[in-house]
């Protein structure tokens, strides 16, 4: 398991990433159901919202705001250890840049 603050506007990026990891088919009801649950967390209050992915790996996430408008979000995750350098490098880069969402790049 592992926890990361990440640009909130990186955070629909991260989860297609990280579906693709596990081999799940990431759709956009996928993405109003993270947005959406996301809103009312608050990690200090322990309101968190847990989303996963399951297909050839399962990826568990869960996300929640320190404070709202900081533009930031934490994300905890498990997943098996063949994923675990993958996700570290992917919160990292999102930690640090802007990214681009994996389903909106040309096939």
């Amino acid at each position: 398991m592992g926890a990361k603050w990440i640009y909130n506007d990186n955070l629909q990026a991260v989860c297609e990433i990280l579906a693709e990891f596990a081999g799940y088919e990431f759709a956009e009801s996928d993405w109003d159901a993270i947005r959406f649950g996301a809103r009312g967390t608050y990690t200090t209050k322990g309101l968190w919202y847990e989303y996963s992915f399951q297909a050839q790996h399962e990826i568990i996430l869960r996300f929640g705001y320190d404070e709202p408008g900081t533009g930031v979000i934490m994300v905890e995750w498990s997943a098996p250890a063949c994923l675990v350098q993958k996700i570290d490098t992917v919160l990292n880069l999102a930690a640090a840049r802007k990214i681009s969402a994996l389903a909106r790049w040309p096939t």
